[in-house]
Parts: structure tokens; C-alpha cells; sequence
């Protein structure tokens, strides 16, 4: 199992912390990101840069360890929600029984982003059946990974959400949003189970499709 899972409740006042942190090439770059994160953030003032944080992250990571992971974190305020993306892990919110997709992957399925990989010098292509960064990745963004900084970088999406009408909140790894679809997540998510039932259920389903990938999830009720 190479993904690691951050729930911090009132990590500051008045403010929740989770996160999906989907390794690669061993599980030690997402654990340490899940950690690293945890305390900083515990210390950090109201107001301070996201890009600064993560490549205070990112420096720490690869002089630790050759592995990489993506990072996808909610700060849940009282009245808003702040996501902050690296890589091809995936948030979604539903509102009003709608499910939508708030993140986008930041991999080579992205053309802009397969764009970048190429401004930084990367080049990509096949590797069994796969695009990938160099022959040998799919994300274009990572937390670790010394070896393909660059073309790859860790300046993440960030993303401010009012979390009026907003009743549910749901990350997950690439190996649940990459095998369920959009409206089957969102029947699970519009379904009378609780928020452990419904967690369970998604892993569940995607392992019986696919079964091949590390599965995690994270499912916030805003009821």
C-alpha cells in the first residue's frame, strides 16, 4: 500500500484538515508528505503561499527519499473550503445531489499539462500502452520524484470554494476515480448510507472492477 491518508479535526481552530497522498515507487513520499504537512500547517499563520509550502515539502521529500506521491488536501473552514492539488488524485463536492469533479488531473491524459512537460525540457511517450513523462511516469506533477524534477513540478492547483449547499465532500485516489464513473460515485454519495458505508462501498466497487491499483478515499459530510 503506497497511498496515505491525512485526517487532522480542528488541526487549527475552527479548521479541519484531510488529504489523499497517492505514493509511487514505495509508500515513504506519501507518508512523509501526510506528516510534513500535519505540522505545518498546525503552525502556519492565517494568511501564507501554498507554492511556497509545497516546494518547502518537495526539498524535504527528495532529500529523503527517491519516491513520489501526488497530495490533494482540504482545509474545511466554516463557511468555505480551500483545496490544494498536486497530481492525479481527485476531489469532488455534492451540491443539491449533484456530483461535480473540482480537481483536474494533472497527468498526461491533459494536453496543457503535457505541454508544460515539454517547456521544462520533458519529452512523452508510450510505454505500455501508457503516455508517460520520460517513458516512465503518468503524472506531470509530484511531491519527490528527484529524478524527474524536472520536467515535473510541485506547484499545486489551488482552488476556494463556498461551502454553502455544499453537503458532501469526497477525495480520492486515482485508483477509485480512474474506474468509477462520475454518476456512480455520485449514486453512492446520494445513497441513505453514512459516511463509512459509503467510503467502503466506493473502494469496494472499484476493487472488483479493477483491483490493480492502490484505493483510497475520504468522504466529508457536511450534514
Amino acid at each position: 500500500m503506497e497511498d496515505e491518508v491525512l485526517i487532522a479535526g480542528n488541526i487549527k481552530e475552527g479548521i479541519d484538515l484531510v488529504g489523499i497522498f497517492d505514493g509511487h515507487n514505495g509508500s515513504d513520499a506519501a507518508k512523509l508528505a501526510a506528516k510534513l504537512f500535519k505540522e505545518e500547517i498546525k503552525h502556519l499563520e492565517e494568511e501564507f503561499d501554498w507554492i511556497t509550502l509545497f516546494e518547502k515539502v518537495h526539498s524535504t521529500i527528495i532529500k529523503s527519499t527517491e519516491s513520489g506521491t501526488t497530495a490533494t488536501l482540504a482545509l474545511i473552514y466554516s463557511n468555505k473550503i480551500t483545496l490544494v492539488h498536486c497530481g492525479d488524485s481527485t476531489a469532488f463536492a455534492l451540491k443539491k445531489r449533484k456530483l461535480k469533479k473540482l480537481t483536474h488531473d494533472q497527468n498526461t491524459s491533459s494536453l496543457e499539462e503535457v505541454s508544460s512537460i515539454k517547456k521544462n525540457g520533458g519529452v512523452v511517450e508510450f510505454n505500455g500502452g501508457i503516455l508517460r513523462v520520460n517513458g516512465q511516469i503518468s503524472v506531470t506533477r509530484s511531491l519527490g520524484d528527484k529524478k524527474f524534477h524536472p520536467p515535473l513540478t510541485c506547484i499545486p492547483e489551488v482552488i476556494e470554494l463556498e461551502s454553502d449547499d455544499i453537503t458532501s465532500l469526497v477525495l480520492t485516489s486515482d485508483g477509485i476515480s480512474s474506474v468509477l464513473q462520475l454518476d456512480e460515485i455520485e449514486a453512492v454519495m446520494n445513497s441513505e448510507m453514512n459516511v463509512e458505508e459509503k467510503s467502503s462501498t466506493l473502494r469496494n466497487q472499484s476493487f472488483i472492477r479493477e483491483g490493480k491499483d492502490n484505493m483510497s478515499v475520504i468522504v466529508v459530510s457536511f450534514n
